[in-house]
């Protein structure tokens, strides 16, 4: 016999489940969240109408488990020989087992026992989990992306060096002033004399004490007195 479309689906589910486990689960979340919408987003028609599809599938459910229930105990009160005894005690015997039961009278009010609807967990409980979740991975994906473009950017960084030569340093202030060195040599080497004169003076400064007056006395002469004037 040719087996059904919900029969067929249920088969591939329970493979899908043992062979990949926790993973397919998730797997399969995804794709219904992917087209899934929220009750709350949706007209009021269109909620009523999802609610009474819900009542009628979980009527049915229970429905189904009920009738099996009772399927298998009258299958088992046929199969297999029931002695009651002067007390109302019935018991089942069998060549592995013996079941007893007991009749109980009790007053249940109106004679039906209630049966409440199946427990549901918080639908916002389980969309804040997901959310946690996924927030939780695009923060890491996050993470990589940032240290990727800061190593790329510290390998971009050109290194800065400050001139530390006469001749570098002359380099620099021409460059800055727009003017080639290669064109005006007798400035450039000037300039670059006067670099030297200038880091000797330092030099001199910081290493002898005594050289301190008598070069105070050669830059603060009347050559560069009547120049600072002019200036």
């Amino acid at each position: 016999m040719a087996k059904s479309k919900s029969e067929r689906m249920k088969e591939y589910r329970a493979r899908k489940k043992e062979k990949l486990g926790d993973k397919w689960l998730k797997m399969e979340r995804n794709r219904v969240r992917a087209y899934y919408t929220p009750t709350d987003l949706l007209s009021n028609e269109e909620q009523d109408k999802r609610r009474s599809k819900n009542r009628k599938a979980a009527r049915k459910f229970y429905k189904k488990q009920t009738s099996d229930k009772s399927i298998q105990a009258e299958s088992l009160s046929n199969s297999e020989p029931t002695s009651v005894d002067e007390n109302g005690v019935s018991s089942t015997t069998s060549e592995s087992t013996m079941t007893v039961k007991f009749h109980f009278q009790c007053d249940t009010g109106s004679g039906n026992k209630y049966k409440g609807g199946k427990k549901r967990a918080s639908r916002a409980l389980k969309k804040s989990y997901r959310k946690i979740e996924t927030l939780a991975g695009e923060n890491e994906t996050l993470k990589r992306k940032l240290k990727t473009t800061q190593k790329r950017l510290q390998r971009l960084k050109p290194k800065s060096s400050s001139p530390k030569t006469p001749k570098s340093k002359t380099d620099v202030l021409l460059r800055q002033s727009g003017i080639n060195s290669q064109k005006v040599p007798e400035i450039r080497k000037r300039l670059v004399y006067g670099e030297c004169v200038n880091e000797e003076v330092k030099h001199a400064i910081q290493h002898s004490s005594n050289a301190k007056e008598s070069i105070h006395k050669v830059v603060s002469g009347k050559v560069i007195k009547r120049l600072k004037d002019a200036g």
